[in-house]
């Protein structure tokens, strides 16, 4: 895959790692709930949805790393291409 073919994937992974760190941040920073406390002073809703995050932070960045390989192209993307090439109307 080319450089303009990797770009927005890598945008993409950028700027959803940016807002998982910022998601994190504010929901660390809501005042808790004394009665719902249950690990550190979150609740087990919030660590539910901390977790999430963190998952998907992960990803984001095993991702990005992923694209700075030459060889890179999502399976997926090749499937949908197939198709696309396949489709009489749209050549």
């Amino acid at each position: 895959m080319s450089e303009n073919h990797r770009f927005p994937f890598r945008l993409f992974y950028l700027v959803s790692g940016i807002e998982a760190i910022i998601a994190v941040i504010y929901l660390a920073l809501i005042p808790t709930d004394p009665k719902n406390v249950f690990f550190m002073g979150f609740s087990r809703n919030r660590l539910i949805i901390f977790g999430i995050i963190i998952a998907i932070l992960i990803f984001s960045v095993f991702q990005f790393r992923k694209t700075k390989n030459k060889e890179f192209e999502p399976t997926w993307f090749s499937f949908i291409s197939r198709i696309l090439q396949q489709i009489k109307f749209l050549q």
